[in-house]
């Protein structure tokens, strides 16, 4: 189902400083609404680069959470989301625009985006007033006017007016995701990928320079190691050293973002795969089904293909595996109480087993996949957004949002993003969302520059 979201977005005034790139963390509080959304809020912040603090208690009032961001400001981050106002149900609606400033008073100078709530009741209109009336007094509050959406897509939410329905878990979450980039994009700028190359892999570019419609989706190297293709979030396919162009989803309306690239053994084409489990093939990349039509419980987060080119595995956030063609299912981690969502994957090369990896570092074995170690046990930095395994399957690395990378095995250190890179351009990334073996030693890492 596709939906576009309308973002309303309120500026900062001028005299903000707009040079210092603020950390990627963010503190989400909401109340049944958001709760109903917490793992696909928590899986699209994480898969995004973000290092998200999502949490929701049935019933909370915006009183209750000034309380606790007292206790727990120092931790909250750069920029925080609120949803709530659903529960306050008595007294002046004035009342709760003080409640408001006294958030802000708690939280400033911080950047808060509030959301507005669903007209379920009348007096929700007053609450909403009071809202856009609070980001009038505070310059750094910006609305996210959720009731338009609500309005303007009804199935969004339950009979009640108010819970999300399974269809609106994700909307709530892409619309809560949309905004905290758009509001980061004020000091990263527009979309402009990196590729970073250390080791024995060759700098081929993009370096920053080069401005896309989409963020930085994927990354994906050519059998020879001589090149790589990097996806775009819109679909759109770039192209480097000996990486052949085969079409792309660039011109498509399509349904969700494009989260990851595969290619072909051959190196003669490739696989697209958006959060909505939808599969695009180009070049000799044969389409062996999808999980687009399937009533996902999470958002997929990557895919890999297998040793024959005739199948592919695809991953969900919550550790699902679906498995098409002549990919062989050897276990996943869906039903599995995982600490941190699952944001990649990796296979092994004989195609009998694969690995999955959190967010917080932990790695999951299945089939013929060997455990080599994790960084689950560590206290890390930032969240880890992919990884890749070495060509003989004895190791495997990690790269977090951070551009920090973690071996194992075999996998060998050749550097990473803090540390001088080859690509010589790369000077201000801010966040890293992918990683690509090279075939012969080396690796790519793949990230988004703030200049």
């Amino acid at each position: 189902m596709a939906v576009v979201l309308a973002l309303t977005f309120v500026p900062s005034r001028p005299g903000r400083a707009a040079s210092a790139v603020p950390t990627r963390t963010t503190w989400v509080q909401g109340d049944s609404v958001l709760n109903g959304a917490l793992n696909q809020t928590q899986s699209a912040l994480a898969g995004d680069g973000w290092n998200a603090h999502v949490t929701a208690f049935g019933g909370m009032q915006l009183v209750a959470a000034i309380d606790l961001f007292r206790q727990v400001r120092p931790q909250m981050g750069s920029v925080a989301v609120i949803e709530l106002g659903n529960n306050y149900c008595c007294g002046d609606p004035s009342e709760f625009g003080s409640e408001i400033d006294q958030t802000m008073s708690v939280l400033s100078p911080m950047h808060v985006i509030f959301l507005t709530t669903a007209l379920y009741e009348s007096r929700q209109a007053d609450i909403n007033a009071q809202i856009w009336s609070a980001a009038s007094r505070w310059p750094n509050l910006e609305v996210a006017d959720w009731s338009a959406v609500v309005q303007s897509e009804p199935w969004v939410v339950g009979p009640d007016g108010l819970h999300l329905t399974y269809e609106g878990r994700p909307v709530l979450a892409d619309f809560i995701r949309q905004h905290l980039d758009a509001w980061y994009q004020q000091f990263s700028g527009p979309d402009r990928p990196v590729v970073s190359a250390f080791g024995a892999a060759p700098a081929l570019g993009p370096t920053g320079q080069l401005v896309t419609a989409g963020n930085a989706a994927g990354v994906a190297p050519t059998p020879s190691g001589a090149g790589y293709w990097v996806a775009g979030g819109d679909g759109g396919v770039l192209t480097y050293g000996d990486a052949g162009y085969f079409g792309s989803g660039g011109g498509m309306h399509l349904a969700a973002p494009v989260v990851g690239i595969a290619p072909t053994p051959s190196g003669h084409g490739y696989w697209l795969v958006a959060s909505d489990g939808g599969v695009f093939s180009f070049g000799d990349a044969t389409f062996s089904g999808s999980a687009g039509a399937l009533p996902l419980a999470a958002p997929v987060v990557g895919m890999a293909p297998t040793p024959s080119g005739h199948g592919y595995w695809l991953v969900a956030s919550d550790g699902g595996v679906f498995s098409f063609g002549d990919a062989t299912f050897s276990g996943s981690a869906g039903a599995l109480p995982l600490a941190a969502p699952v944001v990649g994957m990796a296979p092994t090369p004989s195609g009998h087993g694969y690995w999955l990896v959190a967010s917080d570092g932990g790695v999951f074995s299945f089939g013929d996949a060997a455990f080599y170690g994790s960084a689950g046990a560590l206290h890390l930095k930032a969240p880890v957004q992919a990884m890749a395994s070495t060509p003989d399957g004895a190791g495997y690395w990690l790269v977090a949002s951070d551009g920090g990378v973690f071996t194992y095995g075999d996998a060998a250190f050749s550097g990473s993003a803090p540390a001088a890179a080859s690509g010589a351009a790369r000077t201000a990334v801010t966040h890293y969302v992918g990683m690509a073996a090279r075939p012969g030693g080396g690796y790519w890492l793949l990230g988004q520059d703030a200049a």
